[in-house]
């Protein structure tokens, strides 16, 4: 207990060993020992049997049991596979649960990085693959900018229908004559002046 075997206190008169606890129940309450003890005796009163001697001594039905819950175990974990192989990413070998994290693994650098890599190692192997590739790429160009003048030609064409289908008389300027306006006349009020009344005429007198 104290400096090299020595008793504690000023002149070291204390006692060499210490208490012996024998039984510490303090703290446990009115029958919580007994409870404890009894649980004790019952959990390791025998060890834990294992999964073969369970089996071993199940009966039929408990078997039955047994491997219903063992089938549609097998039957979930092949569903969730199977769903979850739509988030699967051969070219990163990468297996996502959720498509969230599948989508920003597709804008990952590293996705685009090993694509385009493999992408040149195939023209680098095939390099024919990549010029027929090119000239198919060529032809749909082609394609599409003739089908644009194919259908600017048609627009122009059918804006100069109209103009060629005009009467000839159109196609002659008017007269002076007919091009010259009568005089419109003027009158106060609601009512239509008379054929035969004259216009009004203003006149500024000098001063």
């Amino acid at each position: 207990m104290g400096w090299e075997g020595k008793g504690l206190g000023s002149t070291q008169q204390g006692r060499l060993e210490p208490v012996k606890v024998l039984l510490k129940e303090d703290r446990l309450g009115l029958g919580k020992y007994e409870e404890e003890q009894a649980h004790h005796l019952e959990s390791t009163s025998r060890r834990k049997a294992m999964e073969s001697e369970r089996m071993a001594e199940e009966s039929e039905e408990q078997k039955a049991l047994r491997e219903q819950k063992a089938l549609e175990q097998e039957n979930l974990k092949k569903h969730i596979h199977e769903i979850n192989s739509a988030f699967y990413c051969a070219l990163c070998d990468k297996q996502y649960t959720k498509i969230s994290e599948y989508e920003s693994h597709l804008s990952s650098y590293d996705h685009h990085h090993k694509k385009r890599f493999q992408e040149m190692k195939q023209s680098s192997k095939n390099p024919d693959a990549s010029q027929a590739r090119k000239e198919k790429d060529r032809r749909r160009e082609e394609k599409e900018l003739k089908r644009m003048q194919e259908a600017a030609m048609a627009a122009a064409a059918a804006k100069q229908g109209p103009a060629m289908g005009a009467s000839p008389d159109s196609e002659n300027p008017p007269s002076l004559a007919s091009a010259t306006h009568k005089p419109i006349s003027f009158g106060i009020g609601k009512a239509k002046l008379n054929a035969n009344a004259q216009p009004f005429k203003f006149a500024l007198k000098k001063k």
